[in-house]
């Protein structure tokens, strides 16, 4: 039923009286059949909505619905419309497209002529596919989301991806994302470097075209220049006057940014009479830093540089970052006690009740997370069907394409059923395991925010700079597991194996860095290899 999956009853009249009106309830539970999200569902609505409006101004029946989709088309490809104004978009004709083919399925619309999927027309487009899935690991709906864009560009610049270009590229994305927004241009710049990076793997493009592309920014500040012309220097220094102390500090401020940076570079390689980007001249010029991170960075933007400029001018070359690498520091784990668990959990069941499940429900997530080690994404896409029986929980396709299960031990057992059965009395169409507040599957940023809150509430390390995160719980899980292993090394073996499996880590690597990470295991591992040495049991 419509009401199942949309809220706003504005919307829900707009559907239910024009040409959708008489499957609308079936179409929105042929989406969820399909897989698709609850937030899409509403979202595909609310665009058909606009459609349904515009067909039905128009006089059109559900029969003629094909033709009336192709005259929309026409109409918002030549329409000048303020962006966020009401009226059929791009959206409403992939909602409207949605709508026809379950018409289709069920009879009520012909099927004029079958159409062969876009892997069909473009082969490569399959290989790419393939490509994902086996090496990245995406998921289908980020594939079909990519393979948007992906045909999109086929279809401009040709299915000839040898002779594709730096300048063509670039003018397709800024085509492509100029009628949305951010968020969503980002997701075309991703797509499309993903795309050109399979091409260049596989040698059907020239390497290096992905760097053409540049990031839409997003950042704080973002809308500040992040160029000045030497002309706009000089007016800037201008204004900062020489006739006080503080108009000389602030002269002397400006001097010293517009002396940092690339600027600096351009000046460096214009005195050694360089027209293009040499490698040893970015070298020369990076090693003149005072610290091996600022040595880092300014190498890292002359990087950069070059590899937009080396994607339409290979005259220049792009020196090799790892001459002056970062420094890999990852961040130490907050381990928490077994009363501080306790503490987060009492203070879960404090939290404001704006939903039946909010308080029982974080409190269960905390203590499942805690003591299986799943992660948080783990934990939060969990379905009914992934709860097995005899206390087995099925983790499909996490991290890295993989699958696994996971033992309860019987006191999580007891706890996650009870959560269970309060949940199933909680009848919604959405069948995760942890519901929201709108009966969704809950946010990773509102399980963040919420957790922060619990940490407030429960007083868990209120000085500490750096605030514990939720997957702490699940490092604290890895790190309890090792203390209680023993110091006989075939035992260790076997123990790190089983953990690194139960953890669904990709390599048993990852797992050995709990022992480098928490400071009590390497006390641990230090005072049996002093036992060790002096003659002690191995």
């Amino acid at each position: 039923m419509l009401n199942d999956h949309l809220q706003s009853p504005v919307t829900q009249q707009r559907l239910r009286a024009g040409l959708t009106a008489d499957h609308i309830d079936g179409f929105a539970d042929w989406l969820h059949d399909q897989g698709y999200k609850p937030t899409s569902i509403t979202t595909i609505l609310r665009s058909l909505a606009a459609w349904s409006d515009w067909a039905t101004q128009a006089g059109t029946a559900i029969s003629e619905a094909i033709e009336a989709l192709d005259s929309c088309k026409a109409l918002v490809a030549r329409a000048d419309r303020p962006r966020y104004s009401r009226g059929p978009n791009n959206h409403s004709l992939s909602a409207a497209a949605l709508f026809i083919r379950f018409l289709q399925e069920h009879g009520v619309l012909a099927c004029s002529h079958p159409v062969p999927p876009p892997t069909e027309v473009w082969p490569i487009l399959s290989d790419f596919r393939a490509c994902m899935q086996q090496q990245g690991g995406l998921r289908e709906s980020s594939l079909d989301t990519y393979q948007f864009v992906i045909v999109e560009m086929l279809e401009v610049l040709g299915d000839r991806v040898h002779t594709y270009t730096a300048a063509q590229v670039r003018d397709f994305v800024e085509q492509c994302a100029k009628p949305h927004g951010l968020w969503r241009a980002k997701s075309i710049t991703t797509a499309t470097r993903a795309f050109l990076r399979f091409l260049s793997a596989t040698g059907h493009c020239a390497a290096g075209l992905e760097h053409a592309i540049p990031s839409y920014a997003s950042w704080a500040l973002s809308s500040v220049p992040r160029f000045l012309e030497p002309a706009d220097v000089e007016r800037v220094l201008a204004v900062c006057g020489a006739e006080d102390t503080i108009g000389l500090r602030d002269r002397a401020v400006m001097l010293l940014l517009a002396r940092l940076g690339l600027r600096a570079y351009a000046r460096f390689a214009t005195e050694r009479g360089d027209t293009h980007v040499r490698a040893t001249t970015a070298v020369e010029w990076a090693e003149a830093a005072p610290s091996p991170d600022a040595r880092h960075i300014r190498l890292r933007d002359v990087v950069n540089l070059a590899r937009f400029l080396h994607a339409e001018d290979i005259a220049h070359e792009v020196p090799v970052l790892a001459i002056f690498p970062a420094r890999s520091v990852r961040p130490m784990p907050y381990i928490y006690t077994a009363d501080e668990i306790a503490r987060m959990m009492t203070a879960a069941g404090k939290l404001r009740e704006t939903h039946p499940l909010r308080r029982p429900g974080y409190a269960t997530l905390l203590g499942l997370i805690a003591s299986t080690g799943l992660r948080v994404s783990e934990a939060l896409d969990l379905r009914f069907d992934d709860v097995l029986a005899d206390g087995v929980l099925h983790i499909r396709r996490s991290k890295f394409g993989k699958s696994r299960r996971i033992p309860l031990h019987a006191t999580t057992k007891t706890a996650f059923d009870r959560y269970l059965k309060l949940r199933q009395a909680h009848i919604v169409p959405d069948d995760h395991v942890f519901l929201s507040t709108s009966n969704r599957r809950i946010s990773s940023s509102m399980v963040n925010y919420t957790f922060r809150r619990i940490l407030k509430l429960a007083r868990i390390a209120p000085g500490r700079a750096r605030t514990p995160r939720l997957h702490d719980l699940r490092h604290t899980m890895a790190t309890r597991a090792l203390e209680h292993c023993s110091v006989d090394r075939r035992a260790v073996s076997r123990h790190f194996v089983a953990l690194s499996t139960y953890l669904g880590h990709l390599d048993i690597k990852q797992t050995y860095w709990y022992l480098q990470a928490t400071p009590e295991l390497m006390t641990d591992i230090a005072a049996a290899a002093e036992a060790f040495a002096d003659g002690g049991e191995q």
